[in-house]
């Protein structure tokens, strides 16, 4: 019997699906825990396991509190700087050798730096409540960094195996991204595919640059762990829902991806409105996971408009320009937004919330 198109097609693409949903948990949390890990271990410097468990609930100690959540928060931009800075070089790297060697290259190199990761930051979970766990945790970012970045796992590319020498794997990121600027120049989308990728920027600035400042923020609100991670898990199975939303409006009615971008980013300017003032009404921040669930539109709905604009062959050189994008999104939007939230924790934390607002306004301005 011959196999079908579509049966081979599901054969090749339910192994990748299966490693990214495996992968994507694997990080979100890693995101959790060293949060955690992070504030924990900086209120057992200062303080005892007891006085830890009253901190977030007892008003009497909001200013040792706010003492805490800048240090930790500091501790964060450095674990980012960590991570973000060596992402930066290795992603345009990564896209190279998905064209030119194998696509499966990126993937085994971004997991096997995820699990030596996890075994590090396992490794500091023994001496929480050290400075031991905070520097494993710095070595683990610097070894994170070296994966190139979420997005090199789940960018797609065609694969062209090639022997090429050393000389030139260092070279092929840099000429790679010419060539790519010379095909896009030579068909009048140059300037198309820069508009869209500084309105992904924008967009990205504050979604990768505030994962820890969530967590500090709703632990300044009174949630636990326990409930930081329900909300966080909540989040992600709404939009886990909002992609079968998206596929289901891509195939069935056929809507223009550059229309669903508009109507996700809209829609994504709601919830950190609702967060900004949810200090004193813990409902709204339930409020704001709709906003999230269908703001994943946005990036997804772009990086297919983006891919669209570059022939088949330079697909890789196009995602690895986008991972680039993403990788200083979380450099140097986690440095503006803690600083931010560090200046502002005393007169209106939600302050980092309405900077949030504004990129993706501009994110919005740019795309219409």
């Amino acid at each position: 019997m011959i196999e079908s198109l579509s049966w081979r097609w599901f054969r090749a693409i339910l192994p990748i699906c299966f490693i990214c949903f495996l992968y994507i948990s694997a990080f979100h949390l890693f995101i959790c825990a060293t949060n955690s890990l992070i504030y924990s271990t900086l209120c057992l410097i200062h303080a005892n396991q007891s006085f830890c468990s009253e901190i977030d609930h007892n008003k009497s100690l909001r200013a040792l509190q706010t003492s805490i959540q800048k240090e930790s928060s500091q501790w964060s931009l450095y674990g980012t700087l960590s991570f973000g800075i060596i992402a930066c070089f290795i992603s345009p790297i990564y896209g190279s050798l998905s064209d030119t060697k194998n696509r499966k290259l990126p993937i085994i190199l971004t997991i096997s730096n995820a699990i030596i990761t996890g075994v590090i930051i396992t490794i500091g979970s023994i001496f929480r409540g050290t400075k031991t766990s905070l520097l494993l945790y710095i070595i683990a970012s610097i070894i994170n960094g070296f994966g190139g970045g979420t997005l090199i796992l789940l960018s797609r590319s065609i694969t062209n195996s090639s022997s090429i020498n050393l000389w030139s794997k260092v070279k092929r990121p840099f000429l790679d991204t010419r060539d790519l600027i010379i095909d896009l120049k030579h068909n009048k989308l140059l300037t198309s595919f820069v508009i869209l990728l500084l309105s992904l920027f924008f967009y990205e600035f504050f979604r990768m640059g505030s994962s820890s400042i969530y967590y500090l923020y709703l632990h300044r609100m009174s949630f636990n762990d326990t409930q930081y991670a329900t909300y966080f898990t909540c989040e992600q199975i709404a939009t886990c829902l909002a992609l079968i939303c998206l596929a289901l409006l891509r195939k069935r009615w056929k809507i223009n991806d550059l229309y669903l971008c508009i109507i996700g980013l809209c829609l994504s300017l709601i919830g950190p409105i609702l967060f900004a003032f949810a200090s004193h009404n813990k409902a709204m921040i339930f409020g704001a996971i709709p906003s999230m669930m269908f703001g994943i539109f946005f990036p997804v709905c772009l990086r297919a408009v983006l891919a669209h604009l570059v022939p088949a062959r330079d697909k890789g050189k196009a995602f690895s320009s986008v991972a680039l994008i993403q990788n200083l999104d979380v450099l140097l939007g986690t440095v503006a937004c803690i600083q931010i939230y560090r200046a502002s924790i005393n007169i209106f934390a939600g302050l980092v919330f309405i900077f949030g607002v504004g990129t993706r306004l501009i994110a919005l301005i740019l795309i219409l």
